[in-house]
Order: structure tokens, then sequence, then C-alpha cells
């Protein structure tokens, strides 16, 4: 079964969303959060197998072919979920279904237990819990966190020779990915 993929970009006024719209525009809506350091096409083997469903898949904010956020501006689960809420609402969705895998997940909780409501299923993939820690280490975490920060706003991206070494480069990443993952996110320019 092979369902065309549209690709889009949904403007939210302060950035915008790269996404793949899978399915009929009368299924179902779903709409799909890949893990951290993933994009979109997480979900290009699964959605098109979606009977029924009206599937969109969001690069997430920093992510893909997504914007980056301004300078200044924060990646909490928060943010993205409310980058996910307006999404929804720029689609004329009031209820709607989450599909989230690893940090997708983590938002997809966040959103539907901040707005049951409006979301009508969970299906989570590799779901995870934000990490914790001691009271007594907090204040060495911040400053990590802090630290960290900093140094992201001087972080140039790689560029990479050619095409072998890019995708030898994603399937040896922190989240490593198989070499027909490694080709596809070259071919979309991820």
């Amino acid at each position: 079964m092979t369902l065309a993929v549209e690709e889009v970009r949904l403007s939210l006024g302060h950035i915008e969303l790269a996404a793949h719209l899978y399915g009929p525009k009368d299924g179902q809506p779903v709409i799909a959060l890949h893990g951290w350091l993933d994009n979109a096409n997480s979900f290009a083997r699964l959605a098109p197998r979606l009977e029924g469903l009206q599937v969109v898949a969001l690069d997430l904010a920093g992510h893909g072919h997504s914007d980056h956020r301004p300078a200044g501006s924060s990646y909490t689960l928060a943010d993205y979920a409310f980058d996910v809420l307006r999404v929804a609402e720029q689609l004329g969705w009031q209820r709607f279904a989450l599909l989230g895998h690893s940090l997708g997940a983590i938002i997809s909780v966040l959103l539907a237990s901040s707005l049951p409501e409006r979301v009508t299923r969970l299906a989570l993939i590799d779901g995870l819990l934000p990490l914790t820690g001691k009271a007594e280490s907090a204040a060495e975490r911040m400053r990590a966190a802090m630290q960290a920060q900093l140094e992201l706003a001087n972080k140039k991206k790689p560029v990479y020779q050619d095409q072998e070494r890019a995708i030898q480069a994603r399937m040896k990443g922190v989240v490593a990915v198989s070499r027909e993952a490694g080709l596809s996110c070259w071919l979309s320019g991820v």
C-alpha cells in the first residue's frame, strides 16, 4: 500500500513547522510526534499503513525542516505541547488523537493530561518519563543546563563532504539509525 505524502509548512505566528500529511482528508485526525533529534520521517513507513486516519507527522521546532526557535527562546516540553495545540487549531481540529515516539510520547502525555477533552486517543512508542534527581543536586543540574544553553548558541551544524559520510554520521549518532533511514534523511535534506 503506497499513499502519497504531502509536505506542508504550518505557520504558528512565531515559528513555521514542517509536516508530512498522510491519508484521506476525511480520516480521523492524528498528530504524530517524533523523538528527540529525529523528524517526521520517523512515521514514513507506518503512517501510510494507518487506514482511515488523516495523519499529520510534524517536524518539531528545531528538528527536520521546521524552524528553530528565535535566539533566547527555550525548547521546554510545554513549548512543544503548545506548538502541537496551535497546529490542531490551525487545522481546525477540535478533537484529535496523538501518536508519539520517545520525546513525542512525553509531549503527547503532557498535552493529553492538560486538555483531555481535546485528545481522543494516545498511542505511545518508547515513551519515557523526564529525568528526575535528588533535590541536593538541583543547583548542579541547573548549572549544567545553563552552560549547555550557552554552548548551544555557538554550535555550528556539521557539513559533510559527501552523501556517504552524512549517512555514516546518522548511523553512528546518539540515536543511531539504519542505513535506509540515513539515506532517507540525506535525500530529504535533514
